[in-house]
């Protein structure tokens, strides 16, 4: 690996630990990780629509679960995570964070906190994470 790679690797990985630092979880009905992508989607939300991003849902969803499993968070088998069970908590999230932050007063620190991944998550953008190879090297 190059360091020119290390240092893209370095980067995404800053990135996504940014995107878990913005997105903290609550205590609710849930499991501890579903409270997690919960408030992840709900900022990602807030982010569409007060910060001028067009953050991809697919794309979102690989990202989450990356930042989720960086953060520590156990992460349950791909079948097992129900994203449209996810959908109403997300959007009441998304009000709730609205509401604490209006207009978009949020905005400047998401945008900061997301940079590096922000580009990756967004429609045009290409995500392309060949992590599989990275860690074979």
């Amino acid at each position: 690996m190059t360091t020119h790679t290390k240092g893209k690797s370095i980067t995404l990985i800053a990135g996504i630990v940014g995107i878990l630092a913005v997105f903290s979880a609550n205590a609710s009905e849930h499991t501890d990780t579903e409270q997690y992508m919960i408030n992840t989607a709900g900022k990602a939300i807030y982010m569409n629509e007060f910060c001028g991003t067009n953050i991809e849902k697919d794309k979102f969803f690989e990202v989450a679960k990356l930042a989720a499993f960086a953060n520590g968070q156990s992460m349950p088998e791909p079948a097992d995570l129900n994203w449209n069970e996810l959908q109403q908590p997300a959007h009441r999230a998304y009000y709730d964070y609205a509401v604490a932050n209006p207009n978009g007063s949020a905005c400047e620190q998401l945008l900061e906190r997301t940079a590096n991944v922000l580009p990756m998550l967004e429609s045009g953008g290409v995500m392309q994470l060949d992590l599989e190879q990275q860690l074979a090297q």
